[in-house]
């Protein structure tokens, strides 16, 4: 439905036309997928591998995008996009030098500038890895804001980003796998970095408990 159509050339009036003629009630969330597959879109460079990742990335979030709407309207969500089932989570297993971090800051760029009050907190191995993530999510923003997309940040630390798009306001956390500094953190999307080389014990004592929460 939203993808198989040209993302660039999608507005609130194509929504509306397609959902007067199939007969449907337009959900809010309709207008954020299609917004957030027009901003990812807006980056032509993007590989096969990427476009793949990125695709999957915004299945997982479905229920970040529709929200309360999600529940009640999950087979039509479905129907629409094409998905028998609907899976919260994605893992990106590759070699090195297919873009996936790229990929994943460029999504999480995206979001921060389509999604409504979200929370997005990336865990990095290291906090050399978590200032480099950091700044490459902060490129991806300025190449958006290149695209006229208009938006302000406030950045407390080089750990937190808050983007604020007229009165939403999306946050960014970029934290290194420290349990003292990242115990509490709350968020909407986690992403873990190199997972893989994420201490066992940190997952249990700050990760698992995350995913307990309902909107998470």
């Amino acid at each position: 439905w939203a993808h198989r159509l040209d993302a660039n050339k999608r507005d609130r009036l194509d929504l509306e036309f397609e959902a007067e003629l199939a007969d449907q009630v337009l959900l809010e969330g309709d207008f954020v997928l299609a917004e957030l597959r027009r901003v990812i879109y807006l980056q032509p460079k993007l590989n096969k591998h990427q476009i793949l990742f990125l695709e999957i990335f915004i299945q997982a979030n479905l229920m970040n995008i529709y929200k309360a709407d999600y529940k009640t309207n999950e087979i039509r969500i479905k129907i629409q996009n094409d998905l028998q089932d609907v899976y919260p989570f994605a893992l990106v297993c590759c070699a090195r030098r297919w873009g996936k971090t790229f990929a994943t800051a460029w999504f999480v760029a995206c979001a921060l500038m389509t999604l409504t009050n979200i929370v997005i907190t990336v865990f990095s191995p290291a906090q050399r890895q978590s200032h480099y993530f950091m700044k490459v999510v902060k490129q991806c923003l300025s190449v958006l804001e290149a695209n006229g997309l208009s938006y302000t940040t406030r950045e407390n630390n080089t750990q937190l980003l808050e983007v604020v798009r007229g009165r939403n306001m999306n946050v960014l956390n970029a934290l290194p796998c420290n349990e003292n500094t990242t115990r509490g953190v709350s968020a909407n999307i986690i992403i873990c970095e190199e997972a893989a080389a994420l201490p066992p014990k940190f997952m249990g004592t700050n990760i698992f408990p995350l995913l307990t929460v309902s909107d998470t």
